[in-house]
């Protein structure tokens, strides 16, 4: 199978070989950016193919050969075991209507011994039956095109660098809602809910002004997120399905190979910040995080994964236990959770709803001070916390 599969492109005409050359471009420029095992590229060429002539490019008859060239060749790299799947996605006429986003080509690549060959093959009689793709001209092509590269790079990098906390959040709180639909779709263009689904345990910054803000201005939060990966060129175009009013609203994003770069600086940058704060604060063992309290979308309150207990929907303790884990370390009066809360009247001591949270004891000394009219949650606790505490470890409940 593999001395008939390079003789068929060593043998090939002159002519089905330019076609194929012409496809296999596109694919393995396409496959060298992303390393995708499925990706999309657009049917019409990116570069002429000149065995078909230019003069009559506009004409019906020229653009019916050139997707007849396509197909044709894309059927052969099925053929040929380098590609598993090559689907057609839209229509000839789209070509009229946008040719930007007209009809491409859904790709899985191949076994990847024979993805290798073909592209081996193909390469290899290329330099020889285009030279004026091989030698200095070449070169010059690959340098120029290096530089653009770079120059992308620089200018993205300067972009991320530049996002001050907040936006910096903003912006990969979206992207990695992007990067978890193209890793299940590995496609092009996804679609993904309007409303963050990473602030619950990470992006402080973010959830913390997210949780005073409206409907409306979380929105624009999103969109935002998506208006700066556009002007850097991860992504193409964006849509939005619903407004601000709809708990169901989606966006749909066109992705441009940049993404994942874009993807990899962001998160880059954020660590960079993080591991920054944490020098500022010491790397001493006294700031050391020993303990600290988790809160689950199911109301599920948590000491380093220990489950202390789960909270009544909309109960006293729930709606207390929500404003109050918003705002670690700060000290908080009862009258400011009621107005929080449309004036509700929380009839039951501050003292007591703490408990039925399951602080109780030192949990209670170390995580809490609380009296009838104001309460703090502490959050986390390090190891300077707990010696002044003159408290070792904590035991928990008996569950």
């Amino acid at each position: 199978m593999i001395d008939e599969i390079s003789d068929s492109i060593r043998f090939m005409g002159k002519e089905n070989f330019a076609k194929l050359h012409n496809l296999f471009l596109d694919v393995y420029n396409k496959w060298e950016l992303t390393f995708a095992g499925n990706f999309c590229i657009p049917i019409w060429p990116s570069k002429p193919l000149d065995l078909l002539g230019s003069a009559n490019e506009e004409s019906e008859e020229f653009r019916e050969d050139l997707w007849d060239a396509r197909l044709d060749a894309s059927k052969f790299l099925v053929h040929s075991m380098a590609l598993s799947e090559c689907k057609v996605v839209g229509e000839f006429d789209e070509f009229f209507s946008d040719n930007r986003y007209g009809p491409y080509f859904d790709i899985t690549v191949g076994d990847e011994s024979y993805f290798n060959l073909v592209s081996g093959e193909i390469f290899a009689r290329a330099d020889k039956e285009f030279p004026s793709r091989s030698g200095d001209a070449k070169n010059v092509e690959k340098e120029n095109t290096d530089k653009e590269k770079a120059t992308e790079s620089n200018e993205l990098e300067r972009a991320v660098t530049g996002l001050d906390r907040l936006n910096l959040e903003k912006v990969l709180d979206v992207a990695i809602d992007i990067d978890h639909e193209l890793q299940m779709h590995r496609c092009k263009t996804v679609s993904f809910s309007a409303w963050s689904e990473n602030i619950e345990g990470g992006f402080e910054n973010l959830r913390d002004t997210l949780a005073n803000l409206d409907k409306q201005e979380a929105w624009r939060f999103r969109l935002k997120g998506l208006i700066f990966l556009s002007s850097v060129g991860a992504i193409k175009k964006y849509e939005t399905y619903g407004d601000y009013n709809d708990t169901q609203a989606r966006f749909e994003v066109t992705l441009e190979p940049q993404f994942r770069h874009c993807l990899n600086l962001l998160k880059q940058e954020y660590q960079s910040r993080l591991s920054a704060e944490h020098e500022q604060t010491g790397n001493d063992e006294a700031d050391k995080i020993i303990y600290s309290v988790s809160y689950s979308q199911n109301r599920e309150i948590s000491v380093n994964n220990f489950l202390l207990t789960q909270l009544t929907f909309d109960g006293e303790n729930h709606i207390v236990f929500e404003y109050v884990f918003r705002k670690p370390n700060e000290n908080i009066t009862l009258e400011e959770i009621q107005k929080a809360n449309r004036n509700i009247a929380i009839n039951k001591p501050l003292t007591k709803i703490v408990e039925n949270w399951g602080f109780t004891g030192d949990l209670k000394k170390v995580f809490f001070e609380v009296s009838k009219a104001k309460i703090k949650f502490r959050n986390p606790i390090y190891e300077k916390d707990l010696k002044t505490f003159n408290i070792t470890r904590l035991r928990f409940p008996r569950q």
